[in-house]
């Protein structure tokens, strides 16, 4: 006898981010619209030519609706002067000590948005599923705040 797949799998971690589906949003800022791409003859989904909405035809590519859904709040935020100097995907190296104690760079943490708060401080923020982090994210997670900076964690 066969056994019977759950209707519905949670995936956490990499899983999660194997399975996600790729969004592309509008790079227009007045328009801003959400597409989940066109689908080419293998079922792989690509870019879309053209914006539905007010004719572009340059795309901001987001892993999952999630990240694009916070982007577009944060530049709401920005738009409204709450917030500014907002960036995606910043790049931020992971340093250990060598045995002569000069620092090396091992690896590198990639921040989802970056941004700066009325008062200076600098938020870097990853969003990241309800159901948790994978092993990888956790490890350079707590990398970053061992370094001094401190990652906050946005779900949706």
């Amino acid at each position: 006898m066969a056994s019977k797949l759950p209707r519905y799998t949670r995936f956490s971690g990499r899983l999660a981010g194997m399975a996600a589906k790729p969004v592309w949003v509008c790079a227009n800022l007045k328009c801003e619209m959400h597409s989940n791409g066109e689908v080419d003859s293998a079922g792989k989904r690509k870019e879309p030519k053209q914006c539905l909405s007010c004719g572009g035809m340059v795309f901001d590519r987001f892993p999952t609706r999630a990240e694009a859904d916070r982007w577009a709040q944060l530049r709401l935020q920005e738009k409204g002067g709450l917030i500014r100097n907002l960036r995606r995907q910043v790049r931020y190296p992971l340093y250990t000590m060598d045995r002569d104690g000069l620092k090396v760079e091992v690896a590198f943490y990639v921040a989802d948005f970056v941004w700066e708060e009325r008062d200076g401080r600098v938020i870097i923020q990853d969003e990241k599923p309800r159901k948790g982090v994978d092993a990888l994210a956790a490890l350079k997670l707590k990398w970053m705040a061992a370094q001094g900076t401190p990652v906050t964690i946005h779900s949706m």
